[in-house]
């Protein structure tokens, strides 16, 4: 009984230190969770931003070209196209806004990766600068298709590889649901034709 007593007067000093160690422990924790509740909070915005602005570069060309593909509209007409697109479904004017503040909120956690992502929201806007000079020159029109498809091609891959990067280091089921959006670009034609079908438009070249 006397050593238990005495295991006791023994111990006690160190309870204090124990509650000092344990509480300092639970809120780091704590503060570990809020950082990364914090940081997949200003991924998920940047994510949502940077995936509407993959949309307008890569499924409405996809469907554009689809169009080209099967006849309905020429080389020199495809500025044309794409500018009356652009007039008819005009950008979210607070998308770019949104965007840069969540690239600048990521750039206190992670400031090369926020590098990165700056000013990846600003592709349209220079593809629609260039068309403008473009259009109306004929033989230039014609170069700007080209030129266009192949700025397009680059940055659809710059897009997939972006928007897959955010989506892994926000989570598995976000990046598993990216990886499906990122894979209908391939599906837009198919999906294009039965429509143009029922307007009683010719889907094949």
């Amino acid at each position: 009984m006397a050593d238990l007593v005495a295991f006791k007067e023994l111990l006690q000093p160190v309870f204090p230190l124990l509650g000092v160690v344990v509480g300092a422990a639970m809120t780091g924790f704590g503060q570990l969770y809020k950082t990364r509740q914090e940081r997949k909070r200003i991924l998920a915005l940047a994510l949502s931003d940077l995936l509407e602005v993959r949309h307008r570069v890569v499924t409405l060309n996809a469907g554009i070209r689809h169009l080209q593909e099967l006849g309905k509209i020429s080389a020199a007409d495809m500025p044309h196209c794409r500018n009356l697109i652009n007039q008819l479904i005009p950008t979210d004017a607070k998308l770019d806004v949104r965007f840069d503040e969540a690239v600048t909120l990521l750039a206190g956690i992670d400031p090369v990766f926020a590098f990165e992502l700056r000013s990846k929201n600003l592709f349209p806007q220079f593809m629609n600068g260039l068309r403008l000079m473009a259009t109306g020159h004929g033989d230039v029109s014609v170069v700007m298709d080209t030129v266009e498809n192949k700025l397009i091609e680059f940055a659809t891959t710059n897009f997939d590889e972006a928007v897959l990067r955010v989506a892994k280091q926000h989570s598995r089921k976000v990046y598993r649901d990216v990886q499906a959006v990122v894979a209908t670009k391939e599906k837009v034609g198919e999906r294009l034709s039965p429509f143009l079908s029922s307007l009683g438009i010719a889907t094949s070249a």
